[in-house]
Formats: structure tokens, C-alpha cells, sequence
């Protein structure tokens, strides 16, 4: 980490785009290079064609490789990329709002679970957990359900806009790149 942000300070015109940037966007999708929930994993060129081209690298792109390991670890880089509030305009927001609240609901729960057993009289705890508003922490578990439902949301939004672009472009959608997405997930 050292080393990455030192290179990062000290040589910061680097020819490299930022390491975050996985995906370059296309003239149809938004240009502010943001990585969403709508970047595909996979580039459209088909794998097969990837595989049968062999590329010897020049000193130039070893160059540009070891660059890109060391601002990897940048702690400059990646402080200003986890710090960053920009939103894509095709995200959903209101999936923010679903993920804080059931952060808040399972934190809630572990807090109450781990600190039972440092008080001095957990009988007394019982008495807590006959009210009607310790429903909430009592039924904690439920809370993990929420986090189902937003990857099956995001699961299925990014394939129908996936399914839109290829059926756009008259292309078979590749079914098998759901399950390595998923996977890799």
C-alpha cells in the first residue's frame, strides 16, 4: 500500500484511466464512467475470439500493467473512489433506502444478541423483551430476507436491460454469463 500511494503521489500523470474503471462505456450508456449496477462483467467481444489471438506485450504495456498493480493498492486512489457519491442516472434509488434500513435492522439485532451476556442481570432483560416495541429486535432474523430480495431486484434488472441491448442488436443472449455473473458475485 506503501509503495501504490507512493507512486501514486510522486508520478500522479499516468498514462492508465483509474483502476475502478472496468468497463468503458459505449456512446449509448451515460459517459461520466461511473461502474453501476448496469456495467455488464463481460465485454460484448465474444470470449472464443479473445482466446485465439495471442498478444506478445510490449515494454510499454508491461509498463502500463505494473502501473495499474500499484494503483491498486493506492490508498489515495482507493479512498477517493470509496468516498465518491456520484450515481449513475440509471440507478435505482430506492434500493439505497431498502439496503440502510435493513443494515440498521440487522445491526440492531447483533447489538442486542452480543450484549446480553456482559449484563449483570439478564432476567431483567426478559422483562425488555415483553413489550410490543422489542418485536423489531426479536424478529431481527427476518431482516436477512431483505438482502434476498435486492439481489433477485438487481438480479432481474440487469438482465432485462441486458436482454433489451442484445435483442437490440439482434444477438442471442448468452443464458450460461447469468450463472458466471452470479458466481463471481
Amino acid at each position: 500500500m506503501i509503495a501504490g500511494t507512493l507512486y501514486d503521489i510522486f508520478k500522479p500523470n499516468h498514462i492508465s484511466r483509474p483502476i475502478w474503471k472496468v468497463h468503458q462505456p459505449t456512446s449509448n450508456e451515460h459517459t461520466n464512467g461511473a461502474v453501476t449496477e448496469t456495467t455488464p462483467l463481460v465485454n460484448d467481444t465474444s470470449v472464443s475470439r479473445q482466446a485465439e489471438k495471442v498478444i506478445v506485450p510490449s515494454a510499454q504495456e508491461r509498463q502500463l500493467c505494473i502501473t495499474k498493480f500499484l494503483l491498486a493498492f493506492s490508498i489515495r486512489t482507493n479512498t477517493r473512489k470509496l468516498l465518491s457519491t456520484r450515481e449513475s442516472p440509471d440507478s435505482l434509488g430506492c434500493l439505497h433506502g431498502i439496503r440502510f434500513l435493513s443494515m440498521t435492522w440487522v445491526i440492531l439485532g447483533n447489538t442486542f444478541a452480543f450484549e446480553i451476556g456482559y449484563l449483570d442481570n439478564p432476567l431483567q432483560a426478559l422483562n425488555i423483551t415483553k413489550r410490543f416495541s422489542f418485536e423489531v429486535v426479536l424478529n431481527g432474523f427476518v431482516s436477512v430476507d431483505s438482502f434476498f430480495f435486492l439481489s433477485g431486484v438487481l438480479m432481474a434488472y440487469l438482465m432485462l436491460l441486458q436482454l433489451d441491448k442484445y435483442r437490440r442488436e439482434g444477438r442471442r443472449f448468452p443464458y450460461w454469463l447469468l450463472y458466471v455473473h452470479r458466481y463471481w458475485r
